[in-house]
């Protein structure tokens, strides 16, 4: 599993930090805070990626 810094998480899927903090915040997607930074495991990025695209297409 690698882990992947907010940051590059959020050039990698073109939206803003502040959304990636909310769903940290909310607990909505699981987070470490190391080194005065937020990282996220690949793998839970992707599956919620996932869950947003299938509730896209219900929608």
């Amino acid at each position: 599993m690698r882990l992947v810094c907010i940051q590059d998480a959020c050039t990698r899927l073109h939206v803003p930090e502040r959304t990636l903090r909310r769903l940290l915040a909310t607990k909505s997607l699981p987070g470490i805070k190391f080194k005065r930074k937020w990282w996220i495991f690949e793998a839970d990025l992707e599956a919620y990626l996932q869950k947003l695209r299938r509730s896209l297409r219900t929608m």
